[in-house]
């Protein structure tokens, strides 16, 4: 039998999301996440993410969705490390857009840029570790 642990997400997409992002020129396929080279940044039905860290209201909802999927792809070093910036941004944004005041915003956007980087960088580990029994 072979199995993967999933405990560590809280919410698993039930249909497909996509957005316009700023990241041009590069094509990215994975089985759930799919960014085309004209920006579009698409997450499939079935993705699972483990929302924010440091708020538990649904208007940071879908900002921690894509939030985790640049950083995932970061890990993954399918984006550099130099997307960080726009990807905690874009999370301030989504925030913003989803009625989070302006200034929780900004506070969650500072806590990401001052303690998100260990979850953006690359740890040599398959991100889904098949085991056997």
């Amino acid at each position: 039998m072979k199995y993967r642990k999933i405990d560590k997400y809280k919410y698993q997409l039930a249909c497909d999301v996509e957005r316009m992002t700023e990241i041009k020129g590069i094509s990215i396929i994975t089985p759930f996440i799919r960014l085309y080279k004209d920006g579009r940044l698409r997450i499939k039905k079935g993705y699972a993410w483990n929302g924010s860290n440091w708020s538990l209201d649904k208007n940071s909802l879908t900002a921690s969705l894509f939030h985790d999927v640049g950083y995932q792809l970061m890990r993954l070093e399918l984006l550099s490390l130099d997307w960080r910036q726009y990807f905690d941004g874009l999370y301030r944004n989504i925030c913003i857009e989803k009625g989070v005041w302006v200034w929780h915003a900004n506070l969650r956007y500072t806590m990401l840029r001052n303690f998100g980087l260990g979850g953006a960088k690359p740890t040599g580990k398959p991100e889904h570790q098949i085991l056997e029994e």
